[in-house]
């Protein structure tokens, strides 16, 4: 019996110094959480280049006039005019905007459930420009049935086209989690088999006059693009076109100099808004910035989906009590702009200066990131993980600008040639073209070889382009 009573007594104050070691390790965690409260009462002040950003706004283009409306209503019902779907979807996005979904998935536009899917099958032909020529020659029938079908998009297109003035309307509220317009993805393998089909059936000015329409109205596209998604599609339908007019001017040297002006017309220089990216940085930059500097107001709720299983209201009190006093948004902010400040100035310069200014801010962002992970600190934490994981990518827009910089003026002196070869065009060293200084890559510093296997210059592959591939222009 009494050595029970002496096991009992043990237990209790064993009891009792777990209770002192829980207590004292709770009184240790609210110090420290006091401490790291404390420690972040004070938010910076915001810098004045992110004061003026959120000021901007562009003056507008009349509705009637733009015809962007039209381009995102060309996969709108066939019933619906494309600028009047165009305009209501427009007008959805913008209350969508109205109402910040942090956590979720971007909410699409009721209207947008009426898009036509593409009618261009997966395995057409086309998709593919150096594929192009060979597919429509393989099976023109086909081609002509596929087109039969594709006819309501390619006139819908068409429509859009007709637009002389493009640009992507301001949103105010427009954040990370808004609708992305709608585009038709099939549009560019449809335009190069009616292109290639017209061709081969020797409508040689019809069809160059339509990819000169098509070249116009994605030049117009890219100088009025607002946000990087807009603009980046601009200057991909503009790749396209260009590699596919040198296919043509591969497989008809001749008729293309009989249609000598249409050509030249579309080898113009590219007005400098066009390939620009300084508005569209600006644009994506505004947007991480309004989602950085709400995040108080919206208690950080959409950071607690680690809390899954837990009540709505459970998610957010808890949100807010373990993220928020250790979140400054100001601070955040920042950081985040001075990030991609480098960006910005590197969009002004050229040749090496461009690819050395380039070059610190990719190795600022990667050594920021690096730091968070390697290191804690007391001061912002969670803004400090937030603005590392911002990552802006936008070394690989402004490398495929490049690329698209260096078809053209590849394709431009390559027409050059052609008019002052004449018929002896085929006799040509074309080998002398990689020796040519303005074709020197941008972005890398690299000039191209001239493979004659293939008749191309090729540009070595590289990790920022698409599948790492190198870029093949047929020449």
């Amino acid at each position: 019996m009494a050595a029970l009573s002496r096991l009992f007594a043990f237990l209790r104050r064993l009891l009792r110094w777990v209770m002192y070691g829980v207590l004292l390790l709770l009184g240790l965690l609210g110090v420290a959480y006091a401490g790291l409260v404390y420690v972040n009462l004070e938010d910076e002040a915001l810098l004045p280049g992110i004061t003026a950003l959120m000021q901007e706004r562009p003056p507008q283009l009349a509705p009637e006039q733009n015809g962007y409306f039209a381009w995102i209503g060309v996969m709108g019902p066939e019933s619906v005019p494309p600028h009047a779907w165009g305009r209501q979807w427009w007008a959805e996005a913008l209350a969508i905007d109205a109402k910040p979904r942090l956590g979720d998935e971007p909410v699409k536009p009721a209207i947008q459930a009426g898009l036509r899917a593409g009618s261009w099958p997966k395995d057409g032909p086309c998709w593919q420009v150096e594929r192009c020529f060979d597919q429509v020659a393989a099976d023109r029938a086909r081609v002509r049935a596929l087109l039969a079908q594709a006819r309501p998009t390619l006139e819908r297109a068409e429509v859009a086209m007709a637009f002389s003035q493009v640009q992507e309307p301001w949103r105010p509220e427009y954040g990370l989690a808004s609708p992305i317009a709608p585009y038709p993805r099939s549009l560019g393998a449809m335009a190069r088999a009616s292109f290639v089909l017209d061709v081969f059936e020797g409508r040689h000015q019809e069809a160059l006059e339509r990819l000169a329409r098509q070249q116009r109205f994605h030049v117009a596209q890219a100088v009025g693009a607002v946000s990087m998604i807009d603009k980046m599609v601009a200057l991909a339908y503009l790749r396209d076109l260009y590699l596919m007019l040198g296919q043509y001017l591969h497989h008809h040297p001749r008729e293309a100099l009989a249609h000598g002006a249409l050509i030249e017309a579309m080898l113009a220089p590219l007005p400098d808004p066009a390939l620009d990216l300084r508005a569209a940085i600006r644009s994506e930059t505004r947007a991480l910035l309004q989602l950085l500097l709400s995040m108080r107001e919206q208690g950080l709720d959409w950071q607690s989906a680690v809390l899954r299983g837990l009540p709505e209201q459970w998610r957010g009190w808890l949100s807010d009590l373990f993220w928020l006093p250790f979140y400054q948004s100001q601070t955040t902010a920042n950081t985040a702009y001075s990030l991609y400040a480098g960006y910005l100035e590197a969009e002004a310069l050229s040749g090496e200066a461009y690819r050395r200014t380039l070059a610190a801010a990719e190795r600022r962002r990667k050594d920021y990131r690096t730091s968070v992970l390697e290191s804690l600190q007391a001061r912002n934490p969670v803004g400090r993980v937030l603005a590392s994981l911002a990552d802006p990518g936008f070394n690989s827009f402004m490398f495929r600008r490049d690329d698209l910089r260096m078809i053209h003026a590849a394709l431009t002196l390559r027409f050059r040639l052609l008019q002052e070869g004449t018929e002896q065009h085929q006799e040509q060293d074309l080998s002398l073209l990689q020796e040519q200084p303005g074709l020197v890559h941008p972005s890398t510093g690299q000039g191209p070889r001239w493979v004659e296997a293939e008749q191309a210059l090729v540009y070595p592959a590289h990790e920022l382009r698409r599948d790492k591939a190198a870029l093949v222009i047929r020449m």
